[in-house]
């Protein structure tokens, strides 16, 4: 089956632009007989999902070879030798988008040539990039490392003593390279071992910290960032890192490159997320200026869009801060940077909680009833939210009513997972909460213990409210 192999499955990868100019770069660079060229003229006319029936070997070496018997080992030798183009083809376009890779290329061979007038001007067009782009990717570093690294290859090559060796700027240039992704590697590793619960032992990192600690003037601003990243993880309980790290991320903003940007802003979140997972409330605030910091500098977005889970958790801590006029504002202005699909739902739906934030319960009901249940889990919270404003309303009956239906709902859906047990556990505790006798001080205390034990329940907070107030 052809529909199973590599050569297959690279061009089914392919954008319909991609295969066009491939076509095109074959016709070019090869004959049109060559057996290679042949084959993909026919493979194209099943571009783009290459899943018809008459996508079979033995019928393309008849297209291929005008031959009816079938030879195997030339049919291996000749898509194996397609891929190979197509590869060919696939490193030299990325070759030719990447402006720094062409430069690097270019300033090596007019060195290699002794051409250098010619090296200095690409090397004058490389500093005037830099300058303008100004921004640290992952290769800033190495790439500039390789450019300090050709300049002393033409000191050398020149033989002119009175200038002197550029090997300072090509061992710093190194340094930050090595130290940003050791520290980068170290963080993801520290990650990686807190959630599958596994330890593992990475070499130098207690002298690569040191190194920092005791230079810390002459480092790069994004070596420091991941430094106070990784004493965040290894040291939560020392909040001095947070500030540090928070601070030279937003003090150096404009440097760093989107990218770097996102990683470590998601870093200064989970951070923030541990610490009000262990009841640290005041972490909730920080939060929340964090997410406003993410908006006014556009970290939160790609390409203008929001994703939809930065989006409500933004809200909910908004409406658990009592920032109402804000989180109101907040919802108006930037519904439109959610996905068209889901964008009137997610106004409606994140309206009704900010009603319910204000106790507005009438209003509540009212938005969630125009809440287009497009996801399930959306579907679910408003169930919840549904009984919640019952409760508060006193109107037991309809909740009565409405906790049957979704009782029934979870039991029909069979794809939730754990969630399906929080779902079910906030069920039985509402049917607790209805029953119970408020003037009962022993009972309400009991159940107030139940409900701190209990695991995997929705609206904890919620429910504690109700029973100490």
């Amino acid at each position: 089956m052809m529909q199973d192999s590599k050569l297959i499955d690279l061009l089914k990868a392919l954008s319909k632009k991609d295969l066009a100019q491939l076509g095109k770069y074959f016709q070019f660079h090869y004959r049109k007989t060559n057996n290679a060229v042949v084959l993909f003229n026919h493979l194209a006319d099943f571009a783009p999902d290459f899943n018809a029936e008459d996508l079979d070997k033995e019928l393309a070496y008849k297209q291929v070879f005008k031959s009816k018997s079938y030879n195997d080992n030339v049919m291996r030798r000749t898509t194996s030798k397609l891929l190979e183009m197509c590869e060919e083809f696939i490193a030299l376009n990325q070759l030719q988008q990447n402006e720094k890779a062409k430069k690097l290329a270019l300033m090596l061979f007019y060195n290699e040539q002794g051409l250098d007038k010619h090296f200095k001007s690409v090397y004058r067009t490389w500093q005037k990039d830099q300058q303008q782009a100004g921004q640290i990717d992952e290769l800033y570093f190495f790439n500039q490392f390789l450019v300090e690294q050709e300049i002393s290859n033409q000191i050398f090559r020149q033989q002119d003593r009175s200038v002197e060796p550029n090997l300072k700027s090509i061992s710093k240039e190194l340094d930050n390279f090595y130290l940003m992704h050791k520290l980068k590697v170290c963080c993801t590793s520290v990650n990686y071992q807190l959630l599958s619960n596994t330890k593992y032992e990475l070499s130098l990192v207690s002298e690569v910290l040191a190194h920092i600690e005791h230079n810390k003037e002459q480092q790069a601003p994004i070596v420091m960032a991941y430094y106070y990243a990784l004493f965040t993880l290894t040291h939560p309980e020392e909040e001095q890192h947070f500030v540090q790290f928070n601070k030279t991320l937003f003090d150096n903003f404009v440097q760093f490159h989107p990218e770097e940007r996102k990683d470590l802003f998601t870093l200064l979140q989970n951070y923030c997320i541990k610490k009000i997972n262990d009841g640290n409330r005041t972490y909730l605030s920080r939060l929340f200026q964090l997410y406003k910091d993410g908006l006014n500098t556009a970290i939160l977005f790609d390409e203008n869009s929001l994703s939809p889970l930065d989006f409500k958790n933004i809200v909910t801590l908004g409406v658990r801060l009592s920032e109402f006029e804000w989180t109101e504002h907040f919802i108006k202005k930037y519904t439109i940077n959610l996905d068209v699909s889901i964008r009137a739902s997610y106004q409606d739906y994140n309206l009704a909680r900010l009603f319910f934030g204000k106790n507005e319960f009438e209003k509540v009901l009212e938005l969630l009833s125009k809440v287009a249940h497009q996801e399930l889990f959306m579907l679910l919270d408003t169930k919840v939210m549904q009984l919640k404003c019952y409760y508060e309303l006193e109107e037991f009956e309809v909740m009565q009513s409405l906790l049957e239906s979704f009782r029934i709902l979870l039991l029909r859906r069979k794809s939730l997972g754990y969630h399906k047990s929080r779902y079910q556990n906030f069920i039985k505790y509402l049917n607790k909460l209805m029953r119970l006798n408020l003037f009962d001080k022993t009972e309400k205390e009991g159940l107030i213990e139940e409900v701190v034990a209990a695991p995997q329940l929705l609206e904890k907070d919620w429910f504690l409210k109700k029973l100490e107030g």
